[in-house]
Parts: structure tokens; C-alpha cells; sequence
């Protein structure tokens, strides 16, 4: 019985209540301050009181990878760089 205790669960006693959204002018550095202290793996994006996108982690990671079109910008340029841009 044990084993199917999760079928007991509801959303309600996990998700948040409170939900912590980000702006698309968020800079790329706030971003993964906010990852860090909420240990979340993705955020909403809201700007004007409407749903725009999600950033993810990954998201935040794919902005530091480089192909031979496209080099990494020195960390400073890419940390500041908005969420509307990843």
C-alpha cells in the first residue's frame, strides 16, 4: 500500500500559493540569485499583468553556450544581460 501512498496527494500540500514571477527586464545575474535562494527550476515571465514566457534553468544555461557562430560575451556583458533575450 505503501507504494501507491502518492495517489493520496494533492497539488494543494506542494505548489506554492504564492507565486514568485520575474519581469523580462531581469538581468541575467538577478536571475540566478533568485534560482539560488528559491531553489525553483523555472520562473514565470510577466509584464503587464500578463503571462509572456517561462524561463527555466536551463534557459539561464543556454546563454553560455558557444558555437563556432556564436562566441561566449565576456561574463560581466552576458550576466546583465535581460530574460527577454534568453
Amino acid at each position: 500500500m505503501g507504494m501507491y501512498r502518492f495517489l493520496e496527494c494533492q497539488v494543494g500540500h506542494y505548489m506554492t500559493r504564492d507565486v514568485v514571477v520575474v519581469s523580462p527586464d531581469v538581468t541575467l545575474s538577478e536571475l540566478e540569485g533568485l534560482f539560488a535562494a528559491r531553489d525553483f527550476n523555472a520562473f514565470p515571465v510577466i509584464e503587464h499583468d500578463r503571462l509572456v514566457g517561462v524561463v527555466t534553468k536551463f534557459d539561464f544555461l543556454k546563454a553560455f553556450v558557444f558555437t563556432t557562430r556564436q562566441m561566449v560575451p565576456h561574463y560581466d556583458e552576458l550576466m546583465s544581460r535581460p530574460v527577454r533575450e534568453v
